[in-house]
Formats: structure tokens, sequence, C-alpha cells
């Protein structure tokens, strides 16, 4: 399963900054808003309140210009005062019947000032100043914002001369300032603020985004990777987070955590491991019970487990005091080499252990599992009952460690092989000759059994044997001139002769008297094997010296006969009659030569 990051819109990298420029984005709009609203009112109050005291101003300064009633002064003093406020400022006085009677606008006397307001299409908003009868207008025209501040002129005794005492008021003096200016500054500070908080949302926005990708993104990026590897089976993944923040403390915790997954699923895959190959030994030495075929799986087996450069079983002779029957392969070959050692011989041909070691197990110094220094070779002894059953030799390449897995199996793995190899002995040894050590006419004719049903049940098949019968050359004599003690022990030399001699897949057997026999399987068409193992077999007896306990020396030669199976024949009884036939055959023709059954398939 490969898991999937979220799309960009859908991540917490995108979702994060986006509320938070949101949020950002609204405060300084909201903050932007209220600062301008607030100053915009506050810049036209004071704007305002400012035009009402210039508006008394302007009416105290035509006070006297009206108590004399010189409507030339007063035109002139309007004019005086309008030039001195910016233009395009208008300065009027309207009597109580709403007509302007002086104005520094020559366009706006005797104008009726409610017709001249509602032509010029004005929008107010009121100001009043009560202490002063003073009112402040804002309005809004075709030609922009204008204040127009409206003076009350207030009937008192020094204009009685002029006017009834009942009248309250005289009329007003309005004041109109245009507003545009002020609008353009406030349109600039606007300007301002809004350049302003741009600028101030960019630096916050590129701060933001620094700070969320350092602080968050990342860490989290750095989490997900995390996960994403744990996902994927890498235990070994470390998330480098070196912050001080919560994410720090989440990375370290997710660190243990995926250390303890590792452990825990490694030490799962381990048990598991174990209990596989454990299971698969059991398996592979439940195959057979057969003392040969036993030693090739437990070799076959040490070469699948533990893939050594060299794999040995030492298993104790029985019946040869102080002397081993060592097995072993290497690597690199594929033939299983084959080696009856005593201990009083010098030379071992077996490189697996020193001579030193063989001797210490020997004499059951060794009670466990000894490893090399390097860890690169062990020795397992095997015992079953108290009962010393053998020795494993596992060397491997230097520098080449046994794991910890590996040795965790290893006691296992003994005692498995050491109930075998006692229960194959016991077998071997219900069909062994009791004085050779090869086995018995019994077990012969059971394999050979064997051998016909499987020929029967697949007749296609390319399986093939041959039969090597041979039997020793006037052993009578032997017998007759030197005693059977002498006769045996020649037996015994000439059954060593021909363990040294065939391979180790090779099975002989005593026949009966001085007869043997030797099965010989066959694989393609190799159908010069089985003549020249015999030619080896009756070479080696010929050059060989039978040095006997009573001091006797003998020369002696052998006779042999070699049949093929299914080549002589496809029943038992046909395949060890052509055998049978091949040897008295060559002990006709003078003895100590191999005859070989006269039929083509062979």
């Amino acid at each position: 399963m490969t898991l999937q990051r979220p799309e960009f819109c859908h991540s917490i990298r995108f979702k994060i900054p986006f509320l938070l420029f949101l949020i950002l984005i609204l405060s300084i709009g909201f903050a932007m808003f209220g600062l301008w609203h607030y100053q915009r009112n506050q810049f036209i109050d004071i704007a305002n309140h400012e035009a009402m005291r210039g508006g008394q101003i302007i009416e105290k300064t035509l006070q006297h210009s009206m108590l004399i009633n010189d409507r030339a002064a007063i035109q002139a003093t309007v004019n005086e005062i309008g030039a001195i406020f910016l233009p395009p400022s208008r300065i009027s006085i309207i009597d109580n019947n709403g007509t302007v009677r002086v104005s520094n606008d020559p366009a706006m006397v005797g104008q009726g000032f409610a017709d001249w307001a509602k032509a010029s299409h004005m929008d107010s908003v009121n100001l009043e100043d009560s202490a002063t009868s003073s009112k402040a207008v804002l309005l809004q025209t075709e030609r922009g914002p204008l204040l127009r501040n409206t003076v009350m002129i207030k009937n008192a005794p020094e204009c009685y001369q002029c006017h009834s005492a009942k009248e309250t008021h005289l009329g007003m003096v309005i004041y109109d300032a245009n507003f545009s200016r002020t609008y353009a500054i406030l349109k600039t500070v606007a300007l301002r603020m809004l350049l302003t908080g741009l600028v101030t949302l960019l630096v916050m926005s590129f701060v933001l985004s620094w700070a969320i990708n350092k602080y968050i993104h990342q860490p989290i990026e750095n989490l997900s990777n995390g996960f994403m590897h744990v996902g994927e089976g890498d235990f070994d993944f470390w998330v480098d987070e070196e912050s001080s923040t919560e994410f720090g403390y989440m990375a370290d915790a997710f660190n243990v955590m995926s250390k303890a997954m590792g452990r825990y699923i490694n030490e799962v895959k381990s048990k598991t491991m174990e209990t596989s190959i454990l299971y698969s030994i059991v398996q592979e030495l439940s195959k057979t019970i057969e003392w040969e075929r036993l030693q090739r799986i437990i070799i076959n087996l040490l070469n699948q487990i533990f893939e050594g450069k060299v794999n040995g079983l030492i298993v104790p002779l029985p019946k040869k005091e102080n002397c081993l029957d060592i097995i072993w392969q290497r690597h690199t070959d594929s033939r299983i080499s084959r080696e009856t050692y005593c201990l009083d011989q010098e030379n071992l041909r077996f490189s697996g252990i020193s001579r030193e070691e063989l001797l210490d197990w020997y004499r059951g110094n060794q009670q466990s599992s000894r490893f090399s220094d390097d860890l690169s070779t062990v020795l397992i002894p095997l015992e079953h009952n108290q009962a010393s059953m053998g020795l494993l030799c596992v060397q491997r390449e230097a520098g080449q460690e046994f794991t910890r897995h590996e040795r965790a199996i290893i006691p296992a793995l003994a005692s498995h092989i050491a109930i075998s190899l006692a229960n194959s002995r016991l077998y071997h040894m219900a069909n062994t000759d009791g004085l050779t050590d090869l086995y018995a006419k019994r077990y012969f004719l059971n394999k050979l059994e064997a051998l016909e049903i499987q020929h029967q049940n697949n007749p296609d098949s390319h399986s093939a044997w041959f039969a090597i019968m041979l039997d020793i050359d006037h052993f009578k004599a032997v017998n007759d001139t030197h005693g059977h003690q002498v006769g045996d022990d020649v037996l015994v030399q000439l059954a060593e002769i021909m363990r040294q001699n065939i391979r180790f897949e090779d099975i002989a057997f005593r026949y009966g008297g001085e007869e043997f026999i030797i099965l010989v399987p066959v694989t393609g068409d190799d159908h010069q094997l089985g003549p020249e193992i015999a030619e080896r077999l009756r070479t080696k007896v010929a050059d060989h010296s039978f040095a006997c306990q009573d001091g006797t020396i003998l020369a002696v030669t052998i006779s042999l006969g070699v049949s093929h199976f299914p080549g002589n024949g496809t029943t038992a009884a046909e395949f060890v009659k052509a055998a049978d036939v091949a040897l008295y055959k060559a002990k006709d023709k003078g003895r100590n030569q191999v005859q070989i059954a006269p039929v083509s398939a062979v």
C-alpha cells in the first residue's frame, strides 16, 4: 500500500496560512476602516468648528459697518474678508426676507436664498452651536463638498435706531467654504493608509509565511515523511526536528515509537523465521531414518541455514574405537566428501576443525556450542540422553559473523539433529552387518523391492542403477590357512576400502559370506560410472596390504560383476542375476577382474 499526500488545497500547508491571512486581512481592514472613519469625522468636526468661529469673526468684523448702515463699507469689508480666505470662499448677508443683500459674489446679490439653495441641488448635514446661534452645514453640491456656516445677526439696542425692538434677528451671515481641498487631503490620507496597510500586509504575510513554513509546515512535513517511511516498513528512518516546540517533542516521540516498532517487528520476523526454520528442519529430518541419507540431509540443512564455506558432520564409529566418520561439503562443490579419521593420525583432511579442537570435543570437554573469536566458525556438539551423537562444524568466510538470530536457533537445531541421529543409528544397527557395519542382505532386498516398485509406477523415469557384485578370490583358503579371525579382519578392511572409494550416495551391502554388492544410482546417461567404480575398487584392493591383528599380512584380490537397471532387467531378480552371472564370468576368466553384463543398455 502506497501512501498519497493530500492535494495542496486540502493540506494543512494551505489551510492554516489561508485562515491566518484571512484573519490578518480582516483585522487590518477593520482597523483601517475604523481609523479612517474616526479620523474623517474628527477632521470634519474640527473644520466645522473652525468654520463657525470664522463666521463669528466675520460677524464681529462687519458689526461696525452694519451699525453705521453703510452699505458700501459693508460691501468693501465683505470683499476684503473674502479675499483673505482661500477662494472660492463666498460671504453673503441675507435679510429676514431671505434676500441676499451683500455678497463678495456679485451674482448672488438680490437672489432669494431659498431659490438659490434649491437651484444648487444641495444636500445638507447640520452642525449647530447653540451658544452662538451658529450653524455649520455640510453640503454636497455639483462642484463638490461645501461647508456653509450661518451666523444669525441678533437685534441689539444699538440697532434699534434702524430696526424695531420687536425683531429678535436682523438676518444672517452666510460663509460658504469650499471643502474640496479638505476632501482631497482626506483622500490622500486614506490612500496612504491603504498603501501602508498593503505594505504591512505584505510584510506580515512574508513573515507569517516564513514562520508557518519553519515552525509548522516543515515540522509537519518531516513528521509526514516519517510516517510514510514507517508505513513502507522503513523503521530506521529518523525524523530530524531540532526545534524546542511541541513538534520537536512529537518528533522525538515518533522516533522512539518507530524504533520500538522496528524492534518489535524485527523480533516478530525473527521468531517467525526461527519457527519456519525449525519447522523446515523437522520436516527435512523426518523424511528418512536411513543413516547415509540422513547425513546428507543434515549437510544440506547446514548449507541452507548458515551458508557456510565448509559444513561438516562428525560422528563416532561405534565399532572402531577412537575413530570418527567425517563427512563435509564445500559451498563451491556439490559433492559430499567422506573421511574415516582415527585419533592417532596426524593429518586431518577436513579443514572445518583443527586436530586439537577435535580431540578436545572427543574427550568430552566441550558441552555447548563454541564460536571462534571472530564469530565466523562454530562447533556444535550433538547429545541425546547424555550420549554424544556427533559434532556439527560450520565455517564461514573470515569476518562473516553468525547473527544473533542464527545463534538463537542453534540449540534447537542441535537437539533435533541429535534425536534424529540417535533414531537413525538404532535403525542402522538393526539393518547392518555386525562385523563389517555395512547394510545387511535383508536391507538390500528391501531397497531392490522399492526400486522395482518405483520403476513400475513410473516406467518413463530416467532413474537408473548399477549393481556391483564382488567376491574375495580364494577366501576359503584364507580361512583354512590363517583362521577365521584373519578372515574377519580381511572382511572388515575390505568393507572400509569400499566405503572410502565409493560416492557418498552409493550404498554398500554385505550380501553373504565373502560376497558384497554395491548399488550405484546414475543420473543422466553415464553408462561408464558403474564399471569405473568397480575397476577403482579392484585396483585399491589389489594394492592394499591386509595387516591382521595377529601380525599376518596378506595380499587379497577381488572379482567383480556389473549389471544395469533397467538395462539388464526390470525386476530385482533379473537385475541381481545379471550381476551374479558377470561375477562368475570374472572368476572363470582368471579372477581379479571386472566383467560387465553384456547388454546394449550398458
